[in-house]
This record gives structure tokens, C-alpha cells and sequence, in this order.
């Protein structure tokens, strides 16, 4: 599976920032977990910046068991596998974990006679603070844990979220990527090898490369069935948008997926 995809599904379900698949819910005390399952269907483009998309049917299952009042381990395919501790109610700070997906050299005609990126964990800290109930931010720092870009990344995100009727809940999100050299030169670079007469070395270096905006509803059917649409624009700026292995310096992609919270 492309690395473009556990980042989608970060972005559209708002880069994991204190927002889940399903609305926030009071924890009960004698309850020390949440179990969500569900279905989606997501379009997304093959790679970053490609021309081609993709869409795939995926599960989703989200489990996050309390430790106590103030400590959470979780595990989903958005915000990965990690633990979260709650200074207050407003403070929170953690650790994840999350896969990335490997880069082929015939995924795009740019890439052809590239070297392949293995896909590889990235693992980093995160801290959150909601302002109220409707808005939050998170920065997440994002290290390679394998052999893909031997980098790290840092991303620092903005969330609203508010109950527009009874049963409906509507979203919107911005956020950016910044990369390091490592990051960068990987994704984003053509080293002299690998020059063609059609592409052209290119460096990249550090620097914010992406920003992203989304939008989202979701109509809460019951207590415990929800159907959620998501929708996502990425930008692609600075050295990425001057790469020429980019084909598209702006994407889009959507998600739409309904499931059951326990």
C-alpha cells in the first residue's frame, strides 16, 4: 500500500488531532474502553502529487482502552498505535506510532528508473490543547523507525468541530508538513544518477511542503451507527511544488464511511 494513503486518512479524518471517525462521548468510569468498527471507501491519488487515483474499500477499527482517568492506550488506522496522557482538559501529550507505505518507481512516468522507497514506521511524540469543545490543535513530530527517508517531519494542525442540528456534526481542518533534508531529498529530489533529458536534477531541501485543508459531516444515525463524509485538498508548495517528479502541485481526495460504536 502507497505511503500517500495512512496520510490521507490522517488529513481527512483531521491528521488525527482530536478529532476521531465518531463524536466525542463522556467517558463512563466503570467503562475502560471504546471499541468503533466500520467500512470506508476512499479516492485518493496514487502517490503525492500524482495525476492517478486510487480507490480502495477499507475496514476501520478503532480501539482505545482506559488506563485511568488520565492515561490511554488506542489503536487505529489514523492516528496509529500509541499512549496519551491528559495533564487536564484541556492539555494532553503522547507517543505513536504509524506505517508508511513504500514508493515504487512505476507508480508515475517521473519515477521511472528511480530506486523504490521502502515503506518503513514513523514514531514520534504529539502534543494537543482544546481550546473548548469545538477547537483544538495538535504538532506531531514524525521520525523514520526503518530504512524509508531516514528523516522526520513536523506537523502542526488546526480542527473545528461543531454539532450544526440533533444529529449532524460538520468539520474543517488545516494543517502543514514540514520535512527535513533527509525527508525532503527523498520524496522530492532527483539525484544526478537518475537525471533523464526530460528530468532534471533537483535538490530539495528543508522546508514546508505541504498544507492541507479539509472538510467533513457526519450524521449520527443512532447512539451507535454513524455515516461520516470527508473531503480533502492538498497543496504542495516550496521544493515540492518545483520537484519535477510532482505531476499535480494541488490534489484531492474524499472518504466516505459509516460504522458502529460499542
Amino acid at each position: 500500500m502507497k505511503y500517500i494513503l495512512p496520510t490521507l486518512l490522517c488529513a481527512l479524518s483531521l491528521n488525527a488531532m482530536a478529532q476521531d471517525t465518531t463524536p466525542e462521548q463522556p467517558q463512563q468510569e466503570e467503562r475502560r474502553w471504546d471499541l468503533t468498527l466500520g467500512m470506508a471507501a476512499a479516492s485518493f491519488p496514487k502517490i503525492k502529487g500524482a495525476d492517478d487515483s486510487n480507490v480502495l474499500v477499507l475496514p476501520y477499527v478503532d480501539v482505545r482502552y482506559y488506563l485511568d482517568e488520565y492515561n490511554e492506550i488506542f489503536a487505529n488506522p489514523i492516528s496509529g498505535i500509541g499512549y496519551r496522557h491528559a495533564f487536564d482538559e484541556k492539555l494532553s501529550a503522547g507517543v505513536k506510532v504509524n506505517y508508511v507505505g513504500d514508493r515504487e518507481s512505476d507508480d508515475s512516468t517521473l519515477l521511472a528508473g528511480m530506486a523504490d522507497v521502502d515503506a518503513s514506521a514513523e514514531v514520534g511524540p504529539f502534543v494537543r490543547y482544546k481550546f473548548n469543545r469545538k477547537l483544538s490543535t495538535e504538532v506531531a513530530l514524525a521520525a523514520d523507525a526503518g530504512d524509508a527517508h531516514n528523516g522526520w517531519t513536523l506537523q502542526p494542525s488546526l480542527n473545528y468541530m461543531d454539532r450544526v442540528a440533533p444529529q449532524w456534526l460538520a468539520g474543517a481542518s488545516i494543517s502543514a508538513v514540514y520535512g527535513d533534508d533527509n525527508y525532503s531529498q527523498t520524496y522530492f529530489s532527483v539525484n544526478a544518477a537518475d537525471a533523464t533529458a526530460s528530468r532534471a536534477a533537483y535538490t530539495a531541501e528543508a522546508g514546508i511542503h505541504e498544507w492541507s485543508v479539509g472538510l467533513n459531516l457526519t450524521h449520527l444515525i443512532d447512539e451507535n451507527w454513524f455515516v461520516r463524509g470527508d473531503l480533502m485538498s492538498n497543496f504542495y508548495v516550496g521544493d515540492a511544488e518545483d520537484s519535477p517528479i510532482m505531476e499535480e502541485d494541488q490534489t484531492y481526495s474524499s472518504i466516505l464511511s459509516f460504522g458502529y460504536k460499542f
